[in-house]
């Protein structure tokens, strides 16, 4: 497995990285809002970063697979990583594990 890093040493001229979020689970608002280091953008063509996270659901939670594609000056970089969450949480918990998940 190949680790993607974002930091605030690989940054573009705007002071940020360009990420296309696909996940159709994810609070897009809250991301955008906690994302420091990164600018969410519209169109996959304008990414360094595509972020895709699928959910598959199960009777205790649900497995988020996330998958990292990371293009030109990140050399073609990728990473898969998988979280689980429980039906137990609450959905502002979810959101932020989901996010935390996200920025790892």
């Amino acid at each position: 497995m190949v680790h993607v890093t974002v930091s605030a040493q690989s940054v573009d001229d705007a002071g940020k990285v360009k990420v296309f979020l696909d996940c159709s689970s994810c609070d897009e608002a809250y991301f955008r809002s906690e994302g420091k280091f990164v600018n969410f953008v519209r169109d996959p063509a304008d990414a360094d970063l595509h972020a895709f996270i699928r959910s598959n659901y199960s009777s205790s939670g649900r497995t988020l697979q996330y998958q990292f594609i990371a293009f030109d000056r990140f050399q073609q970089q990728h990473d898969t990583s998988a979280l689980f969450i429980s039906n137990t949480l609450t959905s502002a918990e979810r959101r932020d594990l989901m996010y935390q998940h996200f920025q790892w």
